[in-house]
């Protein structure tokens, strides 16, 4: 039998510490509460640029806290919960938003927390890759996909299928990204997308093509 944790009248809410060997100091103290969420509703991350902090909570809420003085600069309604955080790029950040009924990867400016643009893609499941002006990233939403996507010209440049590869972030060197293809295969791509070939005997269908892995 399922048993279901739950948290009735309990409020909690996003508190800062300061800590050494010995004790901790609370430096901040959100006034968002959060009554009767379920042990499964609670979703939520932080992330930190320069001197901005970026919150997203369970109420549904996206803030921006200054790191100096702890003042909330600016805070959206995004109407989803998530514990993926704010992915930054340069003065901006990416965060999944519903937008028209579905969720789509949205810019923002990190300052204002005004809507930038929004992408063609649904998620960045882990924390993306910038070389110059393009984005590498896993999508889970978009079909399980290694993608390349220029931020200048919200265009895609080339995107390859790596199924449940995606639930591994990959590792991005100077001339080629190494990606899992599925739970025990890596492969090795260069920057534009192509399949770099192995010496290994071990091989596995990607996007019709077989090309030679790793094994782990």
């Amino acid at each position: 039998m399922k048993t279901q944790l739950a948290f009735p009248m309990r409020k909690f809410g996003l508190i800062f510490f300061a800590t050494s060997a010995f004790s901790q100091t609370q430096l901040y103290r959100s006034d968002s509460t959060y009554d009767n969420f379920k042990s499964d509703d609670l979703k939520s991350s932080i992330s930190m640029a320069g001197n901005i902090i970026i919150f997203n909570s369970s109420d549904l809420i996206l803030k921006a806290i200054n790191k100096t003085d702890y003042e909330t600069i600016w805070e959206n309604y995004v109407g989803i919960r998530s514990n993926t955080p704010a992915y930054f790029y340069k003065d901006t950040f990416l965060y999944a938003t519903p937008e028209n009924q579905q969720i789509r990867i949205v810019q923002y400016d990190m300052e204002t927390g005004s809507k930038i643009r929004q992408f063609p893609f649904e998620s960045i499941l882990a924390r993306p890759y910038f070389k110059n002006s393009v984005m590498y990233f896993t999508g889970l939403r978009d079909g399980g996909k290694l993608i390349a996507h220029d931020m200048g010209t919200n265009q895609t440049l080339w995107e390859n299928n790596i199924g449940h590869g995606v639930d591994y972030a990959p590792v991005y060197l100077q001339t080629k990204i190494i990606t899992s293809v599925d739970d025990r295969n890596w492969a090795d791509i260069d920057y534009n997308g192509n399949i770099i070939p192995k010496k290994s005997q071990e091989s596995i269908t990607m996007d019709d093509k077989k090309i030679r892995c790793q094994t782990l």
